[in-house]
């Protein structure tokens, strides 16, 4: 059946008297069938497999449906009986006619081709042209529309650095009438590149734009949901303490986490979160930074004046920042830089007040300021170190933050307020308020989550002073303006022009990236001396270099050539496709492997093959006699020795 399938998908049908031919399933009427014009109502036909003389049998048109049809169905039942019902059947046979031939005859031949190709027509003036192979694969790819132009490139999410548009069509087939190009284009035509290539590049152009435009919605989202469930809970927090006289911080923090668990169960339980694993080592850490971030910021409040509580929190941006230089190697640029200190000045100018400390305190806002740094550095490390996205990490972390912040809770409370949370009177208004605030408490966590995730801690850190500033904002709408001054107002705005600035210096390349010498490729450029001996090495083994080498060795070699693996991969694919025989493809990649080849493991290997004590030495001496100096932007550095790599 799949046979008739593909067949009858490659011809159509001259209408005759309408018994030979599915109404639904053959095309015969237009480009392609009616099962793929009409979907919807293809798939709730009763009868898919009524022919076209039954269909037109009767008045408006013979078909019945498992359903009603309305809307979108209803449009297109009154489109496919307009369409249909101007045709007329004749007393003629159905014929059926072949569209791979001019002839409308089939031929095993045009088959052959199509199931070889796979319905792609290959240019054969290309492969007949006089011109060097590397240069017909080269327009084999161009009219693939396959070339790695910036425009494929965004199509494969890489990062281009080009400040010039570029496009398969500018960059070749502008220049077909000059020089050496106008002798590669000419023999295939003006009509290169085919119209469906440039089709196909401006669709992908298109794509590129939908996917950047659907990114930067996603993570306006992002912060929207964070921002909104932040200064829901502390408005709603700041009602149950200040109202209610609910002042246990700690055990309430402790209750937020026990509804997050009961989420992320339910979750699993709906199929919406899948399985993962985070090692219990990982775990632990995480667990107890941040347990020390939530312990050592209550107290932090309680030992410290306000204002020197506002100074701690500030703190966490320099603190995120470091870990980021550190374990990551993150460059930040001035403007970054500069953003992140019109933040800090403006946030310190709104919020602190009065300023005063002890020893004791300072203790506790050290605590907090570092495990909270860590523990939102750790919530971006986990998700990239085991792929965890934020509802998995968060099905890990809160059952066992919910444990042990409800078992060390009330007593932190105890301590800091000498009241215990079971002798509080809970009222009905602070139930629904204690309630209310748990289930707010969801959307912080996993919008925390997703954001670092997303971004980074020191992102998170600067733009989430956004919240700072809308809280200081609703305080004054609901709470009372007495504190509403000049000076607030100044620091609020001051604080959301730095982080505007912020935004825009780390979105630009070089704004805030990561520092590493891991892609970098090294390429050396030798001396006269060491091009004249390993000239004159190369000379020597050229004799025996066929018996030493591979023959699947394919580069490096005369008389091989790099595409050969190429095309012998195609044969034996091919091959397993006709034979019908199935097969798995492994390449096999090593990572900068001239760079990590250890040299006692190449001389071991050279013994192995045969080679004498004194090649082997000539080519030690190849190796490691030189030194090696970095040359960037023509400013040359020390000397230095190399300890593995053939570079």
């Amino acid at each position: 059946m799949e046979v008739k399938e593909l067949f009858l998908s490659l011809g159509s049908f001259n209408i005759g008297d309408g018994t030979q031919i599915r109404f639904w399933e053959d095309n015969w009427c237009g480009n392609q069938s009616l099962k793929f014009s009409y979907p919807s109502l293809f798939n709730i036909a009763t009868k898919k497999g009524t022919t076209v003389a039954e269909v037109m049998s009767s008045s408006p048109l013979n078909i019945s449906f498992r359903r009603g049809l309305h809307g979108e169905r209803l449009l297109a039942w009154n489109e496919l009986i307009r369409r249909v019902m101007n045709l007329e059947l004749s007393e003629g046979r159905d014929v059926f006619r072949w569209g791979l031939n001019k002839t409308g005859v089939f031929s095993v031949r045009s088959m052959y081709k199509h199931l070889i190709n796979n319905g792609l027509k290959v240019s054969r003036k290309i492969w007949r042209t006089r011109i060097p192979l590397k240069t017909k694969i080269f327009m084999w790819y161009i009219k693939r529309g396959v070339l790695l132009t910036k425009d494929n490139l965004t199509r494969r999410n890489w990062y281009v650095i080009m400040k010039k548009k570029q496009n398969i069509n500018k960059n070749t087939f502008s220049f077909r009438k000059h020089g050496a190009a106008h002798l590669i284009l000419a023999p295939f035509g003006d009509g290169f590149p085919p119209d469906w290539a440039r089709r196909r590049i401006c669709l992908l152009r298109v794509r590129a734009h939908e996917k950047s435009d659907k990114k930067a919605a996603l993570d306006f989202a992002a912060w929207s949901f964070n921002v909104t469930t932040s200064v829901g809970i502390i408005m709603v927090n700041k009602a149950l303490m200040a109202t209610h006289g609910f002042s246990f911080a700690t055990t309430l923090t402790g209750l937020h986490f026990v509804t997050t668990t009961l989420m992320t169960i339910v979750f699993r339980w709906l199929g919406l979160s899948q399985p993962s694993h985070l090692p219990l080592a990982d775990l632990i850490k995480f667990v107890i930074f941040s347990n020390l971030s939530i312990v050592g910021m209550n107290v932090s409040l309680m030992w410290n004046s306000v204002g020197f509580y506002q100074i701690a929190k500030l703190c966490m941006i320099p603190a995120s920042c470091l870990l980021e230089v550190v374990f990551d190697h993150v460059h930040y640029s001035r403007d970054t830089k500069l953003s992140i200190m019109v933040v800090l000045i403006g946030v310190a100018v709104c919020t602190v007040t009065d300023v005063s400390v002890n020893a004791r305190g300072l203790i506790a806002a050290v605590i907090a300021v570092w495990s909270t740094a860590l523990q939102q550095y750790y919530v971006h490390f986990l998700q990239r170190k085991y792929s965890l996205n934020s509802f998995n990490l968060l099905g890990h972390t809160a059952p066992a933050q919910a444990g042990s912040l409800l078992l060390v809770g009330p007593f932190v409370d105890f301590l800091l307020t000498d009241k215990r949370v079971d002798h509080f009177n809970f009222s009905s208004l602070a139930l629904f308020f204690l309630t209310l605030s748990c289930f707010i408490a969801i959307g912080v966590n996993l919008s925390q989550f997703i954001c670092i995730g997303r971004f980074s801690a020191v992102s998170f850190q600067v733009l989430g002073h956004m919240k700072t500033v809308l809280v200081l904002s609703l305080g004054f709408l609901f709470f009372g303006k007495e504190g509403l001054n000049l000076q607030v107002v100044l620091g609020m705005v001051l604080a959301v022009l730095g982080m505007i600035w912020y935004g825009n210096a780390s979105a630009k390349p070089g704004g805030k990236e990561r520092r590493s010498v891991l892609p970098v490729r090294p390429i050396c450029l030798l001396n006269v001396n060491f091009k004249i001996f390993t000239k004159f090495a190369t000379i020597r083994l050229k004799s025996v270099a066929d018996k030493v080498v591979s023959p699947t060795q394919t580069t490096f070699m005369k008389g091989r050539n790099i595409l050969e693996g190429v095309v012998i991969l195609h044969e034996t694919t091919h091959k397993l496709h006709r034979k019908k025989q199935n097969g798995v493809v492994l390449k096999l990649d090593f990572e900068k492997a001239y760079d990590k080849i250890r040299w006692p493991f190449l001389f071991q290997t050279l013994r192995m093959k045969g080679f004498s004590n004194k090649w082997i030495s000539w080519i030690k001496a190849f190796i490691t006699g030189g030194s090696v100096a970095v040359n960037v932007n023509d400013d040359v550095g020390p000397f230095f020795q190399t300890r593995k790599g053939l570079r």
